[in-house]
């Protein structure tokens, strides 16, 4: 039960904004008009006990502004991802996630790079394998950023915040 399977997933979107800005002590109407592009791609495999997926992703983010003083910004976010699921015998399943992520055109200082790395291992438990016990360990190359874009009808701001760093968990479920 090999299965070979390819997907495609493009999304456009278009966002126009009406502030007003303070040019010369004068308040003047500045629109700003906002384009999303986004392109993903998938390829993934799976056997009865192998499953592999790799995704590649790039989204673009465009804004114009109306006020001659006002910039051009354009920002993009290009992103790589594996994924691997792996049954084993006395049913453990093994599962690992890794995704690098580039952001380019943002705010001076916040043009990173991040490679996040999570793994699991599970263990079917109880009658029926109605439970189970997993032990996940999220970000173990301690490299999470979190950064957020965001644009306005003035202006553009990047932001990153604090996020929760690696750690271990271990969990039961029934």
């Amino acid at each position: 039960k090999r299965k070979l399977k390819f997907t495609s997933n493009s999304v456009a979107s278009f966002a126009r904004s009406v502030g007003y800005s303070t040019v010369n002590k004068q308040s003047e109407k500045n629109v700003s008009n906002t384009l999303n592009l986004s392109e993903a791609l998938s390829l993934s495999y799976s056997s009865g006990w192998f499953y592999a997926q790799l995704r590649g992703n790039v989204r673009l983010t465009q804004t114009k502004y109306s006020l001659s003083t006002s910039q051009r910004q354009e920002a993009y976010v290009y992103r790589l991802a594996y994924n691997t699921q792996i049954t084993l015998p006395y049913s453990f399943v093994f599962s690992s996630d890794i995704t690098y992520t580039a952001n380019r055109g943002l705010t001076v200082g916040y043009n990173k790079d991040e490679v996040m790395w999570n793994a699991q291992l599970s263990k079917q438990i109880l009658k029926g394998n109605k439970g189970s016990i997993r032990l996940d360990v999220a970000d173990i190359l301690q490299q999470r950023l979190t950064l957020r874009h965001t644009v306005n009808s003035n202006y553009y701001q990047d932001t990153e915040y604090n996020s929760l760093e690696s750690y271990v968990m271990l969990s039961f479920a029934y």
